[in-house]
């Protein structure tokens, strides 16, 4: 197995103040213009239970002049599917500690399913330096079925706080990153690799600022992201997508997937061990070719273009570079112009782990995901 090995000496919390010193120097070192931007935004991933059901949440938290927001998605843990949210604040009082919203989750089709009615308690998370003690963000309410006849409390805390970074110069370039930092173990040691890519979109953005003043471009723009999509104590999926914008009709956009795993045969030391996707399978099976039917048949559905009309006909390994999991299965993405013409933008199916069958390593990385899913070989 190809697997990449995080040195964890590089991940410990100071990073934090080391980056933001670094970023800040290279970028005002090169021009005077750029400048950092302030978000309105508060983004958290969030672990609970409802019923002791476990679940997981995204959701982001957004100030404007028409007032305050609150957006993202939920799971749970023992059936999988996504759900939308979407809410407001309640409370008349903003500013107070403890703040009281409320929202709703949909279906794919809109529809409204349930309502979560919460507070926010310490909802301001800050760094100030690696002795900061960080607060303990925690949503605690009342979860209410859509036709009103059940009432459960529930209660979840943040395991990550995402970091927002943008640089502008003028109206011409701006850059906008955004990564999440993780307030707990086992995931501590994962930050430094949220730093990655930052030092190459500094690169990119005094570049772009050179092009732009050697030809007079308007509208430069780029963005890099990376979300959770799912995780525990062995296992992580991170989702990184990126967009960059350099003039024309309009701009281009990509994702890759990054899973992590400790534990279960991968790390002996509990030292997070980056995955290859023929991780997730039995050794020497080419996994692209026995997948192919199934995710032909599925892009099918989703009216993929190129799919429908023939154009693509098989799926090799390099087909399969943005593959993320979770109790569901294996989630899988393609980029706008790889399975359909830009106007259809990223195509997204989701293999389930029974579609996948016995090629799985069932003892391998995906372990205790499969077992939430209740998939069983033996039924194959």
């Amino acid at each position: 197995m190809n697997k990449l090995l995080w040195n964890s000496k590089l991940c410990k919390s100071q990073y934090f103040t080391v980056l933001l010193v670094f970023l800040f120097t290279l970028v005002f070192a090169s021009t005077s213009m750029a400048q950092f931007g302030s978000s309105p935004t508060k983004r958290y991933y969030l672990m609970g239970t409802l019923d002791g059901d476990p679940f997981q949440m995204d959701i982001t938290f957004s100030d404007s002049s028409t007032g305050s927001s609150i957006s993202g998605e939920y799971f749970f843990l023992n059936d999988g599917p996504r759900f939308k949210l979407m809410g407001d604040l309640m409370s008349d009082d903003a500013n107070a500690i403890d703040t009281l919203w409320g929202m709703t989750t949909l279906s794919d089709s809109g529809e409204s399913l349930d309502f979560f009615e919460f507070e926010l308690i310490n909802p301001r998370f800050h760094y100030d330096g690696p002795k900061s003690e960080l607060d303990n963000v925690t949503l605690r309410g009342l979860w209410t079925s859509g036709a009103g006849s059940e009432a459960v409390p529930f209660e979840a805390y943040a395991v990550a706080e995402y970091v927002f970074l943008s640089m502008t110069n003028g109206d011409h370039i701006e850059i906008d990153m955004s990564y999440p930092y993780f307030l707990v173990e086992p995931w501590k040691s994962l930050n430094g690799l949220m730093t990655k890519s930052v030092p190459n979109m500094i690169d990119f953005f005094q570049e772009g600022q050179l092009e732009r003043e050697a030809s007079n471009l308007m509208g430069w723009g780029a963005s890099d992201s990376v979300r959770i999509h799912y995780l525990s104590d062995s296992l992580i999926s991170f989702e990184e997508s990126g967009w960059v914008y350099l003039g024309g009709a309009h701009g281009n956009s990509a994702s890759i997937s990054r899973n992590f795993a400790r534990g279960i045969g991968i790390s002996d030391e509990g030292d997070w061990i980056e995955l290859t996707i023929s991780d997730f399978f039995d050794d020497g099976v080419d996994f692209a070719s026995e997948m192919e039917e199934n995710i032909l048949l599925l892009l099918e559905q989703e009216d993929a273009a190129w799919v429908v009309d023939g154009t693509t006909t098989t799926i090799q390994e390099d087909d399969l570079y943005s593959v993320l999991v979770s109790p569901k299965g294996l989630d899988i993405s393609f980029d706008p112009y790889h399975m359909g013409p830009y106007a259809q933008g990223h195509i997204g199916i989701n293999l389930p782990f029974e579609y996948v069958g016995p090629i799985l390593d069932e003892d391998g990385p995906l372990k205790e995901v499969i077992s939430l899913s209740g998939f069983d070989s033996n039924d194959y």
